[in-house]
């Protein structure tokens, strides 16, 4: 089963984090797929340090707007998709969330120590699973299901 990131950037500055979001990624999961969908592909000036583009593929943005992302997630390749905002940094291995997408079809979350990988997601886990939406909620330090 195919499993992968997806990052969706508009504008160079988007397109640039999106390379240093991708990089730190790569840096804690080296063998999982990332891809951007963007207006304009990356060039060597927006990647961190002059390093290889942390990117599988890259997918034009043909009519770039404000809500882009809403269009371009449904279109990820991935069976799994876990997509990240630009600006997020991935300080531990993120392979763990996909376990989650075998019992819901949706999860959300703001940053957190669950999303992060500091803490183990199964605990949070409730059995009820009468919605296949999730969402992380660190504050409450426990998983909500919308």
């Amino acid at each position: 089963m195919s499993q992968g990131v997806i990052f969706i950037a508009t504008g160079a500055r988007y397109v640039e984090a999106a390379c240093r979001a991708a990089a730190s990624v790569r840096a804690h999961c080296p063998d999982l797929e990332i891809d951007l969908f963007c207006d304009k592909a990356p060039d060597a000036a927006m990647l961190p340090n002059g390093t290889a583009t942390p990117f599988d593929q890259v997918h034009t943005i043909a009519t770039p707007h404000r809500r882009s992302k809403v269009d371009y997630m449904g279109q990820s390749r991935f069976e799994k998709t876990l997509y990240l905002d630009t600006d997020v940094m991935v300080v531990a291995d993120i392979r763990h969330l996909f376990v989650l997408l075998e019992r819901f079809d949706i999860i959300n979350g703001q940053t957190s120590k669950v999303m992060l990988g500091l803490e183990d997601t199964t605990k949070f886990l409730k059995e009820d699973t009468s919605s296949r939406k999730l969402s992380i909620d660190e504050n409450a330090n426990a998983l909500k299901q919308i």
